[in-house]
């Protein structure tokens, strides 16, 4: 038997309650829901139709939440695409799957002339209701509809198209939600990225809850918009949460938050506690994009010896770890499979596992500690290193707000670790100073030969090029 999605019961039976809001609009989920409908109208005049890959290319915009809700609703896919990649790279990516759909500003049409994919401009989407509705109704939709692609960082390589369906977003925010606790009237702020997974969720999570969507202004920090709206909820990575924790704002603002989920990398210990002792509501998480987003988090009020751990799995998740200490997931928040042009190629193994390539362990609870990237593992003179486990050492240091280490060449020893420090405060930080620290957490051939300065271009990834920069390693050491 079908499981639907009942798209009406989630927008016109909570017609009055605040749907989304930003600086430019305000609107409760009738006006969202209609909105949606005027849209779908709208893709359907461009010829848009079921099962058609369509792009969207735009940053942090009100629009994508109304437009990524009637790409779904007619049966399309929507592939939604960071606004940094260059022309030619997303030329590159739309043509592995097939995608001939683009929706963007005005002038996209200009960027990609020289391809073959046909442009539509997001401002023609509507923030204003118009009754221009056509035919187009919201309706319930199978949740084992295909609903969008999202490519993975990239940050070890060439990114993968990742294809979910409906209900595997539809799981991924019931199984947090209730975790989480979050319900009408409590508004989420959509800090992260909506080409990154964990953006795209919130959308599900808040529409699944009755719950708020806070759109803030690419340039507005974190704190400003914490500042300028009742929110409850955001998403941030350890940088996001380091630069909150010392802006200057005031502890009322706070107190509002019910939750301050983290994920994205590890976080040291010294950040977690200062974030306690500030009174931030932590839930710390794993997650990644084949399983689309949250995985494993903490519960409400954890210990902070469960909070320098990743949590628990989530209902609809499982999770084991195979005799070589690799982290395997499955459940009904897994995806389709990778897309290739027409081809979905599977991404579980022979008992129908996905495996992670991250490395970790469960304590006898069920929480779960990650412990680094298996294909970021590099030998040095016969030694097994993980690139994490130095950075954990490193980001111990008051001075230091992250670190990142790759790996380099070595006639002598194969390869060997470089770090890439990013100043906390604005201290300087001292290489002498930070070898002798890290003599005593590590054994000598896992401190770096050299310690680089943080690169002004990664300075807002959420996951740093690692192929990049040991590509600036090797050009700033030679």
């Amino acid at each position: 038997m079908k499981q639907n999605f009942n798209f009406p019961e989630f927008f016109f039976k909570r017609a009055n309650i605040p749907a989304l809001i930003s600086h430019r609009c305000r609107l409760n989920y009738a006006e969202y829901g209609q909105l949606i409908q005027e849209t779908m109208y709208l893709l359907h005049q461009w010829g848009i139709k079921y099962r058609d890959r369509v792009a969207v290319w735009q940053g942090q915009d009100e629009r994508f939440s109304v437009l990524l809700i009637a790409i779904v609703q007619i049966g399309a896919v929507a592939v939604p695409l960071n606004d940094r990649l260059s022309t030619d790279t997303i030329l590159i990516l739309l043509r592995r799957i097939n995608c001939n759909y683009l929706i963007g500003p005005r002038d996209s049409h200009k960027l990609v002339e020289q391809g073959t994919v046909e442009c539509f401009p997001l401002e023609e989407i509507s923030l204003t209701v118009t009754n221009k509705k056509g035919e187009q109704q919201l309706s319930g939709i199978d949740l084992d509809q295909e609903a969008t692609i999202v490519f993975t960082s990239g940050s070890s390589g060439q990114p993968k198209a990742v294809l979910h369906t409906l209900g595997n977003h539809y799981f991924s925010a019931l199984g947090s939600n209730l975790n989480l606790s979050l319900t009408i009237g409590d508004h989420w702020l959509l800090s992260l990225p909506i080409y990154h997974v964990g953006g795209l969720a919130i959308i599900f999570r808040c529409i699944l809850a009755g719950a708020t969507q806070i759109i803030k202004q690419t340039n507005d920090s974190i704190a400003d918009s914490l500042q300028q709206f009742n929110v409850t909820h955001v998403s941030l990575v350890s940088t996001q949460l380091y630069r909150l924790l010392f802006a200057k704002i005031s502890l009322h603002t706070y107190k509002n938050l019910k939750a301050v989920l983290v994920g994205g990398s590890k976080i040291r210990k010294g950040l977690l506690e200062q974030a306690v002792q500030a009174g931030f509501p932590l839930y710390l998480s794993y997650g990644n994009t084949e399983m689309a987003s949250q995985i494993t988090t903490t519960g409400p009020g954890e210990a902070l010896q469960h909070l320098t751990t990743s949590g628990k799995c989530l209902p609809y998740r499982e999770i084991a770890i195979s005799a070589e200490g690799e982290i395997l997931t499955k459940g009904k928040t897994l995806c389709r499979g990778y897309v290739e042009e027409e081809k979905i190629m599977d991404v579980t193994n022979s008992e129908g596992w996905y495996q992670s390539g991250d490395q970790g362990f469960l304590d006898q609870n069920g929480y779960l500690t990650v412990t680094g990237r298996r294909d970021h593992m590099f030998i040095s003179g016969g030694e097994n290193i993980y690139p994490e486990e130095i950075e954990n050492a490193l980001n111990e240091i008051p001075e230091v707000e992250d670190a990142v280490v790759v790996d380099i060449p070595s006639a002598e020893y194969g390869a060997r670790p470089v770090a890439f420090i990013k100043s906390a405060y604005s201290l300087p930080v001292y290489p002498d100073s930070i070898k002798l620290h890290l003599q005593t957490r590590l054994p000598n051939f896992k401190i770096p030969d050299y310690f680089l300065p943080w690169p002004a271009e990664i300075s807002d990834q959420l996951k740093p090029d690692r192929s990049w920069l040991k590509k600036r390693a090797r050009e700033e050491i030679e």
